[in-house]
Formats: C-alpha cells, structure tokens, sequence
C-alpha cells in the first residue's frame, strides 16, 4: 500500500512538473512573438508569417500584398503629450488595425511606429480600399479619444515576377 502510495505521487508530481513547463514555454513562446504594447506580432513573428503567405501565394498564382504603415509626427506627440499617450495611440492604432483587416491577414508592430500588414489574396488595388478604410478609422477615433488628430501614412506594395520576396516588397511599399 505505501509502495503504490509513493509512486501515486510521483506520478502526480511529474504530472505538475510537465503542465508547469509546457506553459512556460508557450508564455516563453508568447513572449518571443508578441509585441508587449500593441498585442501584435513582433518583427520576427510578422516576417516570418509574412514570408510564407507570400510563398503561398506565389506558389498559387495569387498576388499578396505588403503594406507598411506609419504613424504620422509619433515623436511630436510623445514630446508634446508624454509617451503614455503615445502609448495609447498604438494601442489604438493596433486596434483599428485588428479591426478593420481580414481575419487572415497578418499585421504586426515592426518597431517603434512602424506597423506591417501582409494581406493574401490582394492586389494594390484592394489593398488601397483596405488601407483607405484603415486610415480614415484611425483618424476619426484618435479624434474621439486625444486632444489631437492622429494621422498614419501607409505605403503599398503587390507581389509580381520582379517582387517575389517579402524584403522586395517591404523596400517597394517603404
């Protein structure tokens, strides 16, 4: 009876010492892909992600495009409203983002106020409306909740023979 004892708790205690290191290492996993502020993928995880949707749609004969936003004036507003505010502004600009993009296209944070969006199965031309629809949003909203408006400019890029890797896309739609 103590025999079956001891190994009942041994077993439950490598039970618990298994389930305490998976979830480290998706919280270890969380951390290296995230961007802490805005809840997006970091550089590293967009790029990754980014490259095989890219691949995927070279592969189908499908155009992907790359769009990269930026914040407009960022450092006007973390010198003239302090960095919580900036803070705020790419929480919500990450936000408007999540929102108003598919749910299969990828977005992240790349640094700083630079956000990148790979949007498969899309051409300039349906990304523009996409961008369009984005930047108006964020414009409106940033109104409603700072005492300035808040603008983003964004450059676009598509997939084609010439622009077959996602860093020929990024450097076209920069």
């Amino acid at each position: 009876f103590v025999l079956e004892a001891i190994v009942f708790v041994q077993a439950i205690i490598f039970l618990i010492v298994s389930l305490t290191k998976e979830r480290l290492e998706v919280q270890l996993r969380f951390t290296a892909t995230v961007d802490p502020l805005s809840g997006l993928p970091n550089r590293r995880a967009l790029l990754d992600s980014g490259a095989q949707v890219l691949a995927q749609g070279l592969r189908g004969g499908r155009p992907t495009a790359v769009v990269i936003f930026d914040l407009d004036r960022f450092k006007d507003i973390n010198d003239s409203y302090g960095h919580a505010t900036g803070d705020r502004v790419i929480q919500l600009f990450a936000d408007v983002v999540r929102a108003n993009l598919r749910l299969g296209d990828h977005v992240g944070r790349i640094g700083g106020e630079e956000f990148v969006a790979v949007l498969p199965e899309t051409d300039e031309v349906a990304a523009g409306t996409a961008v369009q629809r984005v930047i108006d949003v964020f414009a409106k909203k940033s109104t409603e909740i700072f005492p300035l408006r808040c603008t983003v400019s964004a450059g676009i890029a598509a997939s084609q023979a010439s622009k077959d890797r996602l860093e020929d896309l990024l450097a076209a739609a920069d």
